[in-house]
């Protein structure tokens, strides 16, 4: 895979495994998840149940400490695998789907099911990636990802405007085939000396008491938390502009989702190098400035600004995704890293449940473009928020002599 000359030579077994499994993914996500919501709102589904589209993979989110507590004690591997695994195997049920509801209840288990392997993943990167290289090789491993999105994306959104409404039906599971693949391969993975820290089950509620051992941490789940509510309310509010406002067809989705991805590969890119040597959370910082222009673009209602929004949310997401993560692994601990991403992953969760059904309920209230200016407001206050947390942080590293 390409970039492997630039990972150190004794993570090029991993990162070999690694890339590949992102490339399969990428062909697994540009031909199924790009479209999830679109296809919906084409079939008929309701504000709700676009609504709950953007809700369902927080529903699992929500449930990590469950999960952090089911993996406690037991290999990493099998916890991220199966549940994958049976979460793509389900888009096979496509060919059945007549209705909206039935169509929404399969991407909801789906998305539920994937986030079981969530937390243990986080403690496999921290395994096999030393810190001073994470980031970076994380990095290019989305940028492989991201490579095959823009592949996938094309020739899915053309292939569905050609295939026309029932498109879906077996679009979506060819992408399952390449998922199913891109986790098996990612499974190679070879974790030498893996670290099992085992735990009595009596002590669940000790993985709640550690959210609150890192103040920092804790203050910057809920800095993200902010900006993040915001940012989820645009889930299902574009889709459903795209749809009912701008009528735009299958192609120009894929076109969206190829222009996010290759944004997102820049953000990959050069953000994984640089939160290696310096602090993530400048980079977080003006992320978030860049989101709170994505619900002002689409508030102008061009097709040029729609453009435009999704090549600032594919570098945001990239940046985002990268620079949190990072900040998290680097902190923690071995036997902590599971229960520390456990905490951003549940406040996720929560966000994610109420957020979209209180951007649909402003459709109601205040129409469909207005209810953009809301996001807006909420995203903007987490940028303002975030400068507040970076002095804060530099006085506690100060104190520290960090």
């Amino acid at each position: 895979m390409i970039f492997d000359r630039r990972v150190p030579f004794h993570l090029r077994i991993s990162y070999y495994y690694d890339s590949q499994a992102g490339f399969f993914f990428g062909l697994f996500s540009g031909l199924t998840l790009s479209f999830i919501s679109v296809v919906a709102r084409r079939m008929g589904a309701s504000t709700i149940q676009m609504a709950s589209i953007t809700s369902a993979p927080c529903v699992g989110l929500l449930l990590t400490f469950l999960w952090v507590y089911y993996s406690a004690g037991k290999k990493k591997m099998a916890i991220l695998y199966w549940p994958k695994v049976v979460a793509r195997s389900l888009f096979f049920l496509m060919p059945l789907v007549h209705t909206p509801s039935f169509y929404v209840g399969i991407f909801a288990v789906s998305s539920i099911l994937e986030t079981v392997g969530n937390p243990v993943y986080s403690g496999i990167v921290k395994e096999i990636y030393p810190d001073k290289h994470r980031g970076k090789t994380m990095g290019y491993v989305r940028v492989v990802m991201n490579i095959s999105i823009i592949f996938a994306s094309f020739i899915g959104g053309r292939l569905l405007d050609v295939w026309g409404d029932n498109g879906f039906r077996y679009l979506f599971p060819i992408g399952a085939v390449f998922g199913i693949i891109g986790i098996s391969t990612f499974r190679k993975i070879k974790i030498k000396g893996e670290k099992i820290f085992r735990r009595k089950k009596p002590q669940f509620f000790e993985f709640f008491r550690e959210w609150f051992k890192d103040k920092v941490l804790l203050y910057l789940a809920c800095v993200i938390f902010v900006a993040g509510f915001g940012n989820l309310m645009l889930g299902p509010l574009c889709p459903i502009f795209l749809i009912d406002h701008l009528n735009v067809s299958l192609l120009f989705v894929g076109i969206l989702s190829a222009l996010s991805s290759f944004s997102s590969i820049i953000a990959y890119y050069y953000c994984g190098r640089f939160v290696d040597r310096k602090n993530p959370l400048l980079i977080l910082r003006i992320i978030f400035l860049l989101v709170s222009f994505i619900p002002l673009l689409y508030f102008w209602g061009n097709r040029w600004g729609i453009l435009l929004a999704a090549i600032i949310g594919g570098f945001s997401i990239g940046g985002w995704d990268i620079t949190w993560f990072q900040y998290v692994t680097r902190r923690s601990s071995p036997e902590d890293i599971q229960a520390h991403v456990g905490l951003f992953y549940n406040l996720m969760g929560i966000r994610g449940i109420i957020a979209p059904f209180i951007a649909v309920n402003l459709i109601n209230k205040i129409g469909l473009r207005f209810s953009f200016l809301v996001p807006f407001a909420v995203i903007f206050s987490g940028f303002i928020l975030m400068i507040i947390f970076e002095k804060y942080e530099a006085k506690i590293a100060k104190e520290k002599g960090e």
